[in-house]
């Protein structure tokens, strides 16, 4: 169990860095390409290159979202129901949540797996293969399913409603 939750922390620091590097990766990136542009020096690569950074820093981040429970959702009709409903009703919205996350893994997945195959793409001014922009999805969507599964969990032995109790005390 303790090599587990090692994992566990592992995995979250790793997808929260790899978003935030690339964030702030692309945030230097654009600055720069304003000053040298104002200066009359064009950095071509610029444009392309943060929004490739931004791409990975999306769908990394959904991952992150997802262990946060940040994604949108609209729960008036949900608060006003018995608590027992609402928590069936969570538990419901959340095994459709994660047959979506599987389905989008599976269908970028294939997507990757394809673009892998025979003639690769190549990016038009860095020329690197587009897998290595792609790749970002199921990797985000694959990491989402993983913690969709442990908020399932929490969500279904109730430790989410211990843990706010604590913080209460």
């Amino acid at each position: 169990m303790k090599c587990l939750k090692v994992f566990d922390k592992v995995i979250c620091t790793a997808d929260e860095v790899i978003a935030a590097i690339a964030l702030l990766a692309m945030c230097f990136i654009v600055f720069i390409a304003v000053i040298l542009r104002s200066a009359g020096v064009p950095f071509s690569i610029s444009d392309e290159l943060s929004r490739y950074l931004m791409i990975w820093c999306i769908y990394v981040g959904v991952a992150v979202a997802t262990r946060e429970k940040a994604h949108v959702g609209v729960d008036v009709l949900v608060q006003m129901l018995p608590k027992g409903i609402q928590k069936v009703l969570n538990i419901v919205v959340s095994f459709i949540t994660l047959g979506v996350f599987a389905w989008l893994f599976y269908l970028t997945g294939s997507w990757v797996w394809s673009s892998m195959q025979g003639n690769i793409q190549l990016t038009p001014l860095m020329k690197v293969p587009f897998y290595t922009v792609y790749i970002s999805l199921p990797i985000g969507f694959g990491l989402s399913i993983v913690e969709q599964i442990k908020n399932m969990v929490k969500d279904i032995m109730g430790k989410d409603e211990e843990t706010k109790e604590e913080v209460a005390e």
